[in-house]
């Protein structure tokens, strides 16, 4: 809703309500000197809110608590011994198996002795760190990922998803749960194998083999959990008004103060969720601007895919300001004698450095 609306919008309330509101003129970001900028608001951010949850380790734990001293003793031997058999006969490709230390804990306490393990050899638990790896992978290839979200020392990203990039997404995804699929049949194999029916023997005397018989190991596919967002300053800031003005049929000075405040607010945390968009952007930018000045040297199809990838990521988006940028490094990269035409210099990495810092700045 423009200014103009905006400005009607306030002229038929204020006939209706007892006090006039101060009106909530909405204006667009200053155009930077020297950037092409579009005429749409500079950043709409609209696309998927996206995690991927997926399963860990402790999936294929087994944990056995209150033990007594002696039979805490004698299990932690048993598993340690059994641990390394497994890992050497199932091993994928040479390696030194895992210690006690990284796959079980012992905990002995005056009150509590608890031994965990994974019953299941290295090469199948590698599967959980390969999905994480996956994972970040696909977050950092197909979405802005704005980072240091913190709240004490939790750091938790926000994925935002654009919807040009929603497909091979999810195609990503269905990847990771085939491999999902494969580990569950291992898995499944596994506990026919002659060393799953040792171990449940060995483990009878002390009254823990029953949970390893009766358990069920398979492991749940990776879930998308996703939301539509769109960050856009005037249509969200109408809606807060409209919603409130519903509510209240009367607004005084105290409530229409409060309802600046919260415009403000609002406009604050839009420009700074813009801000590390842009960030976010320009560290993806950096890296593929190393790759366009060695594309001859490495895999130059692999560049060219990943340049088409992020100008479709800043146009989805709604960081439209970014894809002239794009499509300049583009050309540079199909014509490096381009790049002090369309650049103003040679240095291509502080060109571009220059221009996303002054779109920052423009917030």
């Amino acid at each position: 809703m423009d200014k103009q609306q905006l400005t009607l919008l306030d002229s038929r309330l204020q006939q209706e309500i007892a006090q006039p509101l101060p009106k909530v003129v909405i204006d667009d970001p200053p155009e930077p000197e020297g950037i092409a900028m579009s005429k749409k608001p500079f950043a709409i951010l609209q696309g998927l809110y996206t995690i991927i949850r997926m399963p860990t380790e402790e999936r294929l734990t087994v944990r056995f608590e209150n033990l007594s001293k002696d039979n805490f003793e004698r299990i932690v031997a048993i598993a340690e011994a059994y641990m390394k058999d497994v890992d050497y006969k199932y091993r994928v490709k040479t390696n030194r198996g895992r210690s006690w230390r990284g796959t079980g804990i012992r905990i002995a306490e005056v009150s509590e002795r608890t031994v965990r393990f994974s019953p299941f050899p290295s090469s199948t638990l590698n599967m959980f760190k390969t999905l994480r790896k996956l994972r970040s992978d696909a977050y950092h290839r197909h979405c802005i990922v704005l980072e240091r979200q913190e709240e004490h020392t939790f750091q938790n990203n926000i994925n935002i998803l654009p919807y040009a990039n929603a497909p091979d997404f999810v195609l990503e995804l269905r990847e990771m749960n085939k491999m999902i699929d494969e580990a569950n049949q291992k898995i499944e194999e596994f506990q026919q194998s002659p060393e799953w029916e040792n171990l449940c023997r060995t483990l009878e005397p002390y009254g823990v083999s029953d949970y390893l018989r009766s358990q069920k190991w398979t492991v749940e596919h990776c879930a998308l959990i996703t939301t539509e967002i769109a960050l856009e300053t005037a249509t969200v800031k109408q809606h807060i008004e409209d919603e409130y003005r519903k509510m209240f049929t009367e607004i005084d000075e105290e409530k229409a103060k409060a309802l600046e405040a919260v415009h403000e607010e609002f406009e604050k945390g839009q420009r700074s969720i813009a801000q590390q968009a842009l960030e976010s952007l320009q560290r993806e930018m950096a890296e593929l601007v190393k790759r366009v000045v060695s594309a001859s040297k490495r895999k130059p199809e692999r560049v060219k895919a990943d340049l088409e990838r992020l100008r479709r990521k800043v146009v989805s988006i709604g960081l439209d300001a970014l894809e002239p940028i794009v499509n300049q490094l583009i050309q540079v990269f199909d014509n490096p004698e381009k790049t002090l035409e369309l650049f103003g210099t040679q240095n291509l990495e502080q060109a571009i450095d220059s221009r996303v810092k002054g779109l920052i700045d423009s917030l």
